[in-house]
């Protein structure tokens, strides 16, 4: 970009789908904290005189661990196309948890098609000079084996719950996990059925199915 002209920027914010089973949010919660990240992405762009165009702001709530995202790929298309001079992003792990070398390979992509990039929470990268790769590569590691450890432990809370013997998952006609100890416990007490269900709070039927 030369001097003193204004940019043409376009900002990208990433909520990971992961979280649903983690946290038990729903989608439309994953959204709006995505939302939050725009909001400030665009404060932060005013602060700097930068105008954002609506289609220029690109939100996907998509898991980190694959570059092949809907709208990063529009993005890079619009990069491609030199609709946009700059990409502001929040951070490295926002941008992708693939690993440096996936990383540092999405960032040449808007390099050779003379596209800017900064991330929001690691500003200094700006003045990091000769050593602004190697820390990139350096974060962009940390994010992936975060990323790992994230599903190690979402695989291992899974598995003592089945130990448990918690059916995960949605059975049809509700959207509640049911605890089938503590069922055995109610019907071995004599209770019904129907008792079971409003304890439960699931419909007689599908007290029905688990029981048979």
């Amino acid at each position: 970009m030369e001097p003193n002209i204004m940019p043409t920027v376009a900002i990208y914010s990433r909520m990971s789908k992961a979280k649903t089973q983690a946290t038990g949010k729903a989608l439309k919660d994953l959204e709006r904290e995505c939302l939050n990240q725009l909001l400030q992405l665009r404060e932060f762009g005013a602060s700097r005189g930068w105008t954002i165009a609506p289609e220029h702001e690109f939100l996907d709530v998509a898991s980190g661990s694959t570059n092949d995202r809907p709208r990063l790929n529009d993005l890079l298309a619009a990069a491609r196309r030199k609709e946009v001079d700059l990409v502001l992003f929040w951070s490295i792990d926002r941008w992708t948890r693939t690993g440096s070398r996936e990383c540092l390979n999405l960032l040449y992509e808007l390099e050779v098609v003379k596209c800017d990039w900064l991330s929001y929470s690691e500003q200094w990268l700006e003045g990091a000079g000769s050593q602004k790769d190697f820390m990139v590569a350096l974060m962009a590691n940390m994010a992936k084996q975060e990323r790992l450890r994230i599903g190690e432990r979402t695989k291992a809370g899974l598995a003592r719950k089945r130990a448990e013997g918690v059916v995960l998952g949605r059975p049809r006609g509700t959207g509640k996990i049911i605890d089938v100890s503590r069922l055995s416990s109610l019907r071995a007490q004599g209770l019904s059925s129907r008792a079971c269900s409003k304890l439960l709070g699931v419909s007689h039927s599908t007290i029905q199915r688990r029981a048979a």
